[in-house]
């Protein structure tokens, strides 16, 4: 469309926002991923599969029969893993550069987004191991190089590391400032809290390292006598979903539309003779 009037500001780059408020790219990109991991594209493959639906599952949509190893997991599944990269790494990427450029600078914008884009590495190495990282967010590069998993979990911990350094209570710039508070779905602008999920989340890392890599031991006897982690549900980094459409829990509207309400998720046969077994 043309016009003789300037009427509509928009983009020049079609593949980043420049000119936005970070708390627009930060909330686009967090319910993405939230609901990325909650759906189908991350559940059905990956904790399905866990729990031995493919090799004897009796199920409501009878994806064993007749045999217990006929469904074979879409490759559409797994593709779709990786829009974690174009709609949420690459949007906390930007929400990060314009919050740090912005004057005065919004510190506690960009470290919130450094928290969660950590917990989007550490989603995607933990399932695929080797995955894209330094070379991910480069838009100078059309095919970015798959590091080492070991490298994956060292930079999260760098990126936790900035963030707990950068975060300022004090300040009133945020995303969830009120009366925006909304922006942030996990902890509606409470920096404490965000600041205990930085710390909980280096622990995790930490954890899922450490058999490997016994040296890791040191820094997590460090951050527990440091303490201040997240140690009730009420500090849950945790997305709310609502009884109203479009706002359910995407699990269970998986069920709803195509499995009509019946649940997918319960104890196999297997699991179910091993629990027998160990009682």
């Amino acid at each position: 469309m043309f016009s003789c009037k300037k009427y509509l500001d928009i983009n020049k780059s079609p593949n980043s926002a420049e000119k936005v408020d970070p708390k627009l790219l930060f909330s686009g990109a967090t319910i993405s991923h939230a609901a990325l991991r909650a759906s189908g594209d991350f559940y059905i493959p990956i904790a399905l599969g866990a729990q031995l639906i493919t090799d004897g599952g009796n199920n409501p949509t009878a994806w064993d029969a007749p045999s217990p190893g006929e469904y074979t997991f879409s490759v559409n599944f797994y593709g779709n893993t990786w829009s974690a990269y174009t709609n949420t790494i690459i949007n906390l990427k930007q929400t990060i550069a314009i919050a740090e450029s912005n004057s005065p600078k919004n510190n506690n914008a960009a470290a919130q987004a450094k928290v969660f884009m950590a917990q989007t590495f550490y989603d995607l190495t933990t399932i695929f191991g080797d995955i894209p990282f330094s070379e991910a967010t480069r838009s100078d590069v059309s095919y970015p190089k798959f590091d080492p998993q070991k490298q994956v979990f060292e930079g999260c911990i760098a990126l936790l590391d900035e963030a707990l350094a950068q975060f300022d209570e004090a300040s009133v710039l945020k995303i969830g400032s009120a009366p925006d508070q909304a922006y942030d779905v996990f902890y509606k602008g409470d920096i404490a809290k965000w600041k205990k999920a930085a710390r909980s989340m280096k622990l995790r890392i930490l954890m899922t390292m450490v058999d490997k890599d016994p040296s890791k031991a040191a820094a997590i006897g460090q951050l527990i006598t440091q303490g201040g982690m997240i140690s009730s549900a009420a500090d849950n980094m945790k997305m709310s979903f609502l009884n109203t459409a479009g706002r359910k829990n995407p699990k269970f509207a998986l069920s709803e539309q195509y499995n009509s309400g019946e649940n997918f998720f319960f104890c196999v046969k297997v699991c179910s003779g091993l629990y027998a077994a160990i009682e």
